[in-house]
C-alpha cells in the first residue's frame, strides 16, 4: 500500500516538474529554433548564389 502511493507521489511529482519544464522550455524552443532554420536556409541559398 505505502509502495503504491509512493509511486503514484512519484508519478505526480514528475509530471509536474516536467510540465514546469516544458513551461520554462517551450518559448525558448519556439524563438530560437525558427531563428536557427532561417540562418541554415540563408547560409544555403548564400552558398548557391
Amino acid at each position: 500500500m505505502i509502495d503504491l502511493t509512493f509511486s503514484v507521489l512519484t508519478v505526480v511529482v514528475l509530471y509536474r516538474s516536467i510540465d514546469e519544464f516544458n513551461r520554462l522550455l517551450m518559448p525558448t524552443f519556439l524563438v530560437e529554433v525558427p531563428q536557427k532554420l532561417s540562418n541554415k536556409n540563408q547560409e544555403m541559398i548564400d552558398g548557391i548564389f
